[in-house]
């Protein structure tokens, strides 16, 4: 989301939705995983997942990184190394 975007509409995530991030080799990056608190529709009707990014950055919600590929998954579908970084 660019800056100065705002969102008209922020809900309660229901049930476990969670962000998965692709690394980037280039960056040195690895893939990385974040549960959904909630759902926002920006002022140009994107409806993004809000997350807090880890417990090294500031309790606030963030969408999800430009440049980078994301998807939204619910828990079932998630592999096992995806389980296996949540919360890292």
């Amino acid at each position: 989301m660019s800056q100065g975007s705002r969102y008209s509409k922020i809900i309660p995530a229901v049930g476990n939705w969670y962000l998965f991030v692709q690394g980037k080799e280039e960056l040195k990056t690895s893939d990385a995983i974040y549960p959904i608190a909630a759902w926002a529709e920006s002022d140009d009707g994107k409806i993004v997942g809000l997350s807090n990014v880890g417990k090294y950055q500031p309790a606030e919600l963030y969408s999800p990184p430009p440049g980078f590929t994301c998807y939204y998954l619910r828990e079932e579908e998630l592999t096992k190394d995806q389980r296996d970084l949540i919360g890292r």
